[in-house]
C-alpha cells in the first residue's frame, strides 16, 4: 500500500535527522530531545532546525559537500555522490538523488538551474566527512 510504505519513508527521513529515535519496526516512535524541540517550534524555527540537520547529518552533508567542491551537479552527479555512501543500485541511486534535491531546495540550500543543483546556503568552511573524523 503506497500511504503506508510513504508513512515508512517519513519515518526513515525523521531517523535519520535525529528527530526520532531509532527502533524496530513496528516500535511506537518517540522523539528525541531534538525531536521534542522541532515539535514545539514555529514554522521558522522548524526551516532553521532542518536546514541545520540537512548541513550536518548523512547524507545530505556529504551531497552539499561535493555540490560545493564541483560548483554544481545534476541528478547523475548526486546519484553518483550518493554510491559512495552506501552500496545502491542506479535505480535506487537516482530516487534519492530525487529526494536529496527535493528537501534541499525545500529549505532554501540548494537551487536548479540550467539542469543543475547549485548550493545556495550559508558560506561555512569546507571540511569532508573524512578531515572532521580525523580531528574528533
Amino acid at each position: 500500500m503506497k500511504v503506508a510504505r510513504q508513512g515508512q519513508y517519513y519515518t526513515q527521513a525523521a531517523r535519520i535527522l535525529g528527530l526520532v529515535a531509532t527502533g524496530e519496526p513496528g516500535d511506537e516512535l518517540t522523539l528525541t530531545i531534538l525531536g521534542r524541540g522541532f515539535a514545539r517550534s514555529n514554522r521558522v524555527e522548524q526551516r532553521t532546525y532542518l536546514r541545520r540537520l540537512l548541513l550536518q547529518r548523512e547524507p545530505t552533508r556529504t551531497v552539499v559537500l561535493a555540490m560545493r567542491i564541483a560548483n554544481g551537479l545534476d541528478r547523475r552527479g548526486i546519484a553518483q555522490t550518493l554510491q559512495t555512501l552506501a552500496p545502491l543500485a542506479d535505480s535506487t541511486a537516482h530516487r534519492r538523488a530525487f529526494t536529496v534535491a527535493a528537501w534541499l531546495s525545500a529549505v532554501g540550500l540548494a537551487e536548479w538551474r540550467n539542469g543543475q543543483l547549485f548550493y545556495t546556503g550559508p558560506n561555512f568552511p569546507l571540511i569532508n566527512a573524512a578531515q572532521d573524523r580525523d580531528a574528533a
